[in-house]
Order: structure tokens, then C-alpha cells, then sequence
């Protein structure tokens, strides 16, 4: 990601929106056509893409890395150098958010632990039952499907 914002600064910003529970960053992309801090930049609808929301499922990261690779490659500001049209308009419409790897401490487990694990590693009401379903427990606006069961694998 660091390679990607210095080989294209004019559209391209690293962030990170905090740390998991067990204190690992969670970093992603921003692709924009509005430079940031300006009052544009603040008005703008924008589009977040994530992987990794179940850790299990690795394709997911390389899969937005795919994506925000070839919306940064894909972008250029000016229409006689446009790369690929169709991407630079996106980009020109709204701000993307790519984070590759959500579920951050989830991820590392099924690397160093168990291959098929799917939550993140927070833990429960209940001891022995660790982690929550990251993609299935939004509390605000959302048809919430929360996690009755701590120990459940389908939820």
C-alpha cells in the first residue's frame, strides 16, 4: 500500500480506521480525484470495498488488492491520457475506500492457528466461545442479524 501512495500521490491516500482488538492496525486506500482536506473533499459520496470480513475466505484480500490496484493504474485525471475511461469516471463521481483485510486479527489466526477460523478474535459473553461474526453485527440502521449463540459458526 506504502509503494502505491508514492508511486501516485495526486489520487491516492493511505488511512487507517483504528486498531482490532488485539491491537493490529486496520489500514486501507483512498482513491479520490479531490485532493484531501479541501471543502470538496468533505462533500463526496463514497464507495467502501472490504475483504476479509470472514478470515477464512484469503481470496478476499487479494481480490480488492485487484480492484484498488487496477482503479489506481486505471485513473488518470487528464482525458487525453485517460487510461481507462469508465474508471476514471468513477473515481472522478466518488471517493473508494479499499480495505483489504477487515478482520485483521481473525485473518492472522487462520495463519498461525486454524485454517478455517471465520470471526474475529473479541471476545464473548461466554469464555470459551471467542469471536464475533464482523460482518453480521452492525447495531445502526442495518437489519442486524446479532449473534445469539457466541459459539455458533453460522452466525
Amino acid at each position: 500500500m506504502k509503494l502505491l501512495v508514492s508511486l501516485f500521490p495526486g489520487h491516492v491516500s493511505s488511512f487507517s480506521i483504528g486498531t482490532s482488538h488485539e491491537g493490529r492496525e486496520i489500514r486501507g486506500l483512498k482513491i479520490s480525484s479531490v485532493k484531501q482536506g479541501t471543502s470538496e473533499d468533505t462533500k463526496r459520496q463514497a464507495i467502501v470495498i472490504t475483504g476479509a470480513a470472514h478470515a477464512r475466505e484469503w481470496i478476499s484480500v487479494s481480490t480488492v488488492c485487484y480492484l484498488a490496484y487496477n482503479f489506481i493504474t486505471g485513473y488518470s485525471p487528464r482525458s487525453a491520457e485517460t487510461r481507462d475511461k469508465q474508471i476514471t469516471e468513477l473515481v472522478d463521481a466518488y471517493d473508494w475506500y479499499f480495505i483489504p483485510t477487515l478482520n485483521v486479527d481473525g485473518y492472522a489466526y487462520t495463519w498461525e492457528e486454524d485454517r478455517l477460523w471465520r470471526k474475529n478474535r473479541q471476545p464473548t459473553a461466554l469464555a470459551f466461545c471467542k469471536g464475533i461474526e464482523v460482518d453480521r453485527n452492525y447495531g445502526f440502521k442495518w437489519e442486524s442479524q446479532k449473534q445469539s449463540n457466541p459459539c455458533s459458526e453460522s452466525m
